[in-house]
């Protein structure tokens, strides 16, 4: 058996304690979602006997191989979304943009700011951080979501896809 392998009913036994603490920590403690995975798996590994050097190896590789070099970022862009949208960031450039654009100009203003952001941010972090720009907008001017969620995803999508300067994703080594 190699050092950190524990038996059948202990790792279970782990396992459930990890899926308690994960649910724990978002529904009790109001940690974000991404944290209290990223916590919960630290402690599994080392419940389950592992160290903490190989439980961080182990966690780095995995998330490495899974998701490549932007599950970080996109987790980091899902918290700022969420902390522009709790602190009512989101709702001060949407009636910002309002009063700028006029209420029947906004989604001209939400393609051009994605267009604009696009060219500098992966699609995907682009959009989990704005998307709460999004509901904003939607909310405060009582319209539908599709009508500033299409110009945002279709400005992103079409930076991503057709202008160079875009950051290109690092690949990994191949085996």
């Amino acid at each position: 058996m190699a050092p950190h392998s524990i038996s059948g009913t202990a790792s279970l036994v782990s396992t459930l304690i990890a899926i308690g603490l994960l649910l724990f920590l978002i529904l009790y403690c109001k940690i974000h979602a991404f944290f209290a995975l990223l916590s919960s798996s630290l402690v599994l590994g080392l419940v389950s006997g592992m160290s903490a050097h190989a439980v961080v190896v182990s966690f780095q590789e995995g998330i490495a191989q899974l998701l490549g070099s932007t599950a970080v970022i996109i987790g980091v862009g899902a918290v700022l979304g969420r902390l522009i949208e709790v602190s009512d960031g989101g709702e001060v450039v949407a009636h910002t943009l309002m009063k700028a654009f006029g209420e029947r100009h906004i989604p001209w203003a939400v393609l051009i700011f994605a267009y604009l952001i696009g060219i500098a941010m992966f699609f995907d972090v682009a959009f989990i951080t704005f998307t709460p720009l999004v509901w904003n907008l939607s909310k405060s001017s009582h319209k539908s979501l599709l009508l500033y969620a299409m110009p945002l995803v279709a400005a992103l999508m079409t930076t991503t896809a057709l202008i160079l300067p875009t950051p290109v994703r690092p690949q990994p080594p191949s085996s």
